[in-house]
């Protein structure tokens, strides 16, 4: 294989019992008025949840509102174009790949992930064509709609791969899943949890975050601030 990347040592078999914590962690910590400590739980189900059938082939609104829960927003401008005029042909790309739960690591992945004219590149390029939807925004938005396909890229993922930008990364994520599936703990800290999309838990991303999080500062959380009485 041609990617020199692995896989931090959070996420490697021996420490399986801890990456499950942290993921535990991640999803389920509530702060003392019961909201979540961390935003990103709710990424899955904001508005509706990611793999709803009626909304599985389309980017709604809430698909739009539900990257904020990983501290990005999308512009204005892509956000009329997505739900308007480009959203017939950006159906026509999502029910290319109508399995909602198609892991990245399965050979039916390979095309959409390698191919550059495959439609889930087709759809990364569309999406990065419009003003300040960089890398980071598109692979979270793409990420809501196929979370068992396109793996999350960020600042944290990107230092804890050892890569430098996106340039490479899905290709980088299938190879090391393919490797790790045999038995690393990225391939079983997803098992018994049916709600959320598995490759987003087997991305490194809220994992390494939580991991970040919990190493040098203790969570914000996520909460309303009170209404003077």
């Amino acid at each position: 294989m041609s990617s020199t990347a692995s896989l931090p040592a959070i996420l490697h078999p021996e420490n399986d019992a801890r990456a499950r914590e942290l993921l535990s962690d991640y999803f389920t910590s509530q702060d003392w008025e019961g909201h979540p400590k961390f935003s990103g739980a709710k990424f899955e189900s904001l508005g509706h949840a990611w793999n709803e059938t009626e909304t599985s082939n389309k980017i709604t609104a809430s698909d739009l509102l539900a990257v904020s829960c990983l501290s990005v927003n999308v512009p204005a401008t892509a956000t009329i174009d997505i739900l308007g005029a480009s959203a017939r042909g950006i159906s026509e790309l999502l029910a290319a790949v109508p399995d909602t739960n198609l892991p990245i690591w399965a050979p039916e992945a390979a095309y959409q992930i390698d191919d550059p004219e495959s439609e889930m590149q087709q759809l990364w390029r569309h999406l990065r064509s419009y003003k300040d939807m960089g890398p980071v925004k598109t692979s979270k938005l793409m990420a809501r709609k196929r979370p068992n396909l396109i793996p999350i890229y960020d600042d944290v993922v990107g230092a804890a791969l050892g890569i430098p930008n996106s340039l490479g990364h899905w290709t980088t994520m299938r190879e090391q899943m393919l490797i790790e599936q045999s038995g690393g703990s990225v391939a079983r800290t997803s098992q018994g949890n049916d709600r959320r999309g598995e490759s987003r838990i087997r991305d490194p991303s809220a994992c390494l975050r939580c991991h970040r999080l919990v190493r040098k500062q203790p969570p914000s959380p996520v909460g309303r601030p009170r209404l003077s009485r």
